[in-house]
């Protein structure tokens, strides 16, 4: 029994005594950028006068999806009632459905372009656009709130974050443990927040692991990494479950392919071609111009002449076909 009670005792003060040196020299970790990126820890002196990002207090619960009545979104809640002679469009997609770094969107285009084109029916475009979101956020979503939205049709742009770098698991591998997650963020805070050999730990741990997944990103294919957060085979898996769900809410769907500049060039990525009916985004730009440029802020999102673009393509095939 004694020795039992000596074997518990003794932790205890060992690492009692190591709270109580961190707390009286009053060393706490460096958790803002590290001057040293190959070091393995990196604590100092608090400087009180200073306040620093705490990088280390997060902790990684996979992808987020947002309730419909998130501020996130640009859609105003609560969604109003569908009147009669309505046809509603819901838009899905990440950053570029959403219009990262534009005022307007298309979805704001396309409301306003079907209005003009079709004075007999009120058109309505509902954007629920997020930077980050895969088509597996994307999905989940839908499944959630096509109910509550009663769309006519569904737009669905996914492809850009889908084929990105994973750190450890997928989405979906993230969102089966998110139960896990949720409950041990709990107890990360409460210790975080109580203890500094906790922090010091933590901080330890995550330079360690920071280190092996810049290695990997760095080059992912030569070191062998090749965990993406939605495989070629799962968002085809996705858009198809969207699809279906779709048809089994009356309500029609059109994918857009999603379109990089990258190098001066357009490029699709073939494997992260949607299922039919859709826009073939690439396409739609070299239709009225030869220089691309002119449509992208950057490598990825369309600027305010690329959305008005989409828009205008989009309206053409909505009274066309539906």
């Amino acid at each position: 029994m004694k020795k039992v009670i000596v074997a518990i005792i003794i932790p205890i003060i060992f690492f009692g005594g190591l709270e109580l040196i961190l707390r009286l020299f009053n060393i706490e970790i460096n958790t803002g950028s590290s001057n040293n990126p190959d070091s393995i820890f990196d604590f100092r002196i608090i400087n009180a006068r200073k306040e620093k990002p705490d990088r280390d207090i997060n902790i990684e619960i996979g992808p987020q999806i947002y309730p419909i009545e998130s501020l996130k979104y640009r859609e105003k809640y609560p969604i109003p009632k569908k009147q009669e002679n309505e046809y509603r469009i819901v838009t899905l997609g990440d950053s570029c459905t959403y219009g990262l770094g534009v005022k307007n969107s298309y979805a704001d285009f396309l409301e306003s372009y079907l209005s003009q084109a079709n004075k007999n029916k009120i058109f309505r475009v509902f954007n629920y656009g997020y930077p980050g979101y895969s088509s597996f956020q994307g999905l989940e979503f839908l499944k959630k709130y096509i109910t509550q939205l009663q769309p006519d049709m569904v737009i669905v742009w996914f492809g850009a974050n889908d084929g990105c770098w994973a750190p450890f698991y997928s989405d979906a591998e993230f969102y089966k443990k998110r139960a896990q997650l949720l409950s041990l963020a709990k107890i990360h805070i409460f210790l975080y927040t109580h203890s500094r050999l906790y922090q010091l730990m933590r901080n330890i741990n995550l330079n360690y692991i920071r280190r092996l997944v810049n290695k990997s990103f760095n080059n992912p294919l030569k070191n062998g990494y090749n965990k993406v957060r939605v495989s070629p085979q799962e968002f085809q898996h996705n858009l198809k479950e969207i699809q279906k769900l779709c048809n089994r809410h009356n309500c029609k769907i059109l994918f857009i392919w999603h379109c990089w500049f990258i190098n001066g060039k357009i490029l699709r990525h073939q494997d992260y071609k949607p299922p039919f009916p859709y826009i073939d985004l690439c396409e739609v730009y070299l239709s009225h111009s030869n220089d691309p440029k002119i449509y992208f802020l950057d490598h990825c999102h369309p600027n305010q002449l690329g959305h008005k673009i989409i828009a205008e393509t989009l309206k053409n095939k909505i009274l066309e076909k539906y």
